[in-house]
């Protein structure tokens, strides 16, 4: 019984090695067809950026003159003038970095 176990072992490990030596020959990655240049170049579409950009930059420099024009305009109540001062004093830059500074 001894030595058929043995045997089994041998021919068990011999069987191992040979597995361990065909995965070694046989290759991981198998190529299916040659690579091939594109015929564009890949990239970033400048033009549709750059189109994009300006038609945003427009639509806020809009809203930003809208704001500033109905901050801008004459209040004939004396109440909601008090309070259209304190909201443009409450977003005065100038106030954020003052602020920032202070200790």
């Amino acid at each position: 019984m001894d030595f058929k176990s043995q045997l089994y072992r041998e021919l068990q490990s011999q069987v191992t090695q040979e597995e361990i030596s065909l995965q070694r020959s046989v290759p991981v990655v198998t190529l299916l067809e040659n690579p091939v240049a594109p015929l564009a170049p890949s990239g970033p579409n400048r033009r549709f950026i750059v189109m994009l950009s300006l038609a945003l930059g427009g639509m806020l420099g809009v809203v930003v003159a809208f704001i500033r024009s109905a901050m801008n305009r004459d209040i004939e109540d004396e109440e909601e003038r008090a309070k259209v001062e304190e909201i443009k004093s409450r977003l005065n830059p100038r106030r954020w970095v003052a602020g920032m500074f202070r200790s």
